[in-house]
């Protein structure tokens, strides 16, 4: 998925719907986080820190939703 789809449909209602690449980047996908992969599901534990965990959330949550290239 190219990052303007990603800011039109996943970041179309956060801070982040006219953020720049760069921005979306630093704050949105290098974040910390402890990735645990079973044979069922992938966990990603984010610091209840961090301030944009809502956010990751909702994006996590809305590119789940859309429809995989490729795939039928």
């Amino acid at each position: 998925m190219r990052l303007p789809c990603l800011r039109s449909k996943c970041l179309v209602n956060t801070e982040f719907k006219n953020a720049t690449v760069e921005t979306i980047r630093t704050k949105l996908l290098k974040i910390g986080a402890v990735i645990t992969i079973s044979k069922r599901r992938v966990v990603i534990a984010i610091s209840s820190a961090c301030p944009y965990q809502e956010i990751f959330v909702t994006v996590y949550q809305l590119l789940s939703q859309l429809p995989c290239p490729g795939m039928t």
